[in-house]
């Protein structure tokens, strides 16, 4: 299966389509298509081979035709941009909206019927892509082997190569970070992650009504994300791994943090050894330059809070005490979630929180399960 796939939402860019002969045609960009059909190779520049089998053909028409997210029966360039970039690991870490008319991956394509993709497809492709691909779409999988149940806990991404987020409880609704980046963010594998809430997923139905396949999701509180829990087919891509407040886990991750803000206190300093403790405000800063959030109103008195020696310095025992009980301080600290406290909870997962005790961003002091 492929590794990483990435999801249909494109913004809109330079475009032209048109018709030729009754036919439908994919075109890259403005300047137009070829008025013949032309026998185009692979990505590879090899020659398409003779016709696949019905059952591969199909799997691959079913693609196209799940591609075409306006069903206008005419591949949009953004549309094409989501086929190129899945086929092609050159650009798996890349924003679909990056893949630009004029590299050869996309020329390969252009001036292509919706039949010539799907007989290029059929015939050039890895069937196991397609059928990756095809789940992807959500045109198939076992909807009995994804609806699992799952307990809120400390949760280990296992799927090699790593899983992609959402930015809602839709397979191809994928992340693909913040204004200016290039790299698509990925949840990597051995990396671990607090959830506590889990949501079934939602597709729009394909052509004629039919329901798609969807997953389960874990939500993501501080980045306000959401992480399928396994592939269409039911494949793991997380297992739990803790209880959600293992002590163990949380005291490792809040160790960690503190000792990047203590190495980074020593070199500014110049300092010939580490310092034991910093400033609160040393340790905001810090959490500031590397975009991990925390809760504006409480951060600096639950600190306070935690100098148990009242000596006006935080030090390990002291920062770990105040990550694991006061909850003002992201516990996902993979991705970006300076600013967190700003955006409300997705529509989804937004009922789970009591809004009318102050709960709306799940940061409640003391908070039962």
């Amino acid at each position: 299966m492929l590794r990483s796939l990435v999801g249909s939402e494109m913004c809109i860019r330079d475009r032209y389509q048109r018709r030729v002969r009754g036919r439908d045609i994919v075109t890259m960009g403005c300047d137009g298509s070829k008025d013949e059909p032309v026998n185009k190779g692979d990505q590879m520049g090899r020659t398409e081979q003779p016709p696949a089998d019905p059952a591969k053909m199909k799997i691959a028409k079913e693609v196209v035709d799940g591609l075409d997210t306006n069903k206008d029966g005419v591949m949009q360039f953004e549309e094409v941009q989501v086929l190129v970039k899945n086929l092609h690991p050159k650009f798996v870490n890349k924003n679909p909206t990056e893949i630009t008319p004029d590299v050869p991956e996309m020329q390969v394509l252009n001036g292509m019927s919706k039949d010539q993709l799907v007989n290029h497809l059929a015939t050039t492709v890895d069937t196991n892509w397609l059928v990756a691909f095809h789940q992807f779409l959500g045109l198939s999988g076992s909807a009995d082997a994804c609806n699992k149940s799952f307990e809120p806990g400390v949760y280990k991404v296992v799927w090699e190569g790593g899983v992609q987020y959402r930015k809602s409880n839709s397979y191809a609704d994928v992340f693909f970070g913040n204004t200016g980046d290039k790299e698509v963010p990925i949840a990597s594998t051995g990396q671990h992650y607090r959830i506590r809430h889990f949501v079934p997923g939602v597709m729009d139905a394909g052509e004629g009504g039919k329901k798609r396949t969807e997953v389960m999701y874990g939500y993501l509180e501080w980045p306000r994300l959401f992480l399928p829990m396994s592939f269409p087919d039911g494949t793991e891509t997380l297992v739990r791994e803790a209880e959600y407040e293992n002590a163990e886990q949380l005291e490792r991750m809040a160790k960690s943090l503190f000792d990047r803000i203590l190495t980074k206190e020593q070199k500014d300093t110049k300092a010939d050894t580490k310092p034991e403790s910093v400033s609160a405000d040393k340790v905001k800063a810090y959490l500031d330059a590397v975009k991990i959030g925390y809760d504006d109103a409480a951060l600096l008195e639950k600190l306070a809070e935690s100098d148990t020696n009242n000596d006006q310095l935080i030090d390990t025992a002291e920062f770990v005490n105040c990550f694991t009980k006061y909850g003002c301080i992201a516990d996902c600290i993979w991705v970006d979630t300076n600013g967190a406290m700003k955006v409300p909870h997705p529509e989804s997962v937004a009922e789970k929180f009591n809004v009318e005790d102050g709960d709306e961003f799940g940061l409640i002091e003391g908070e039962q399960m």
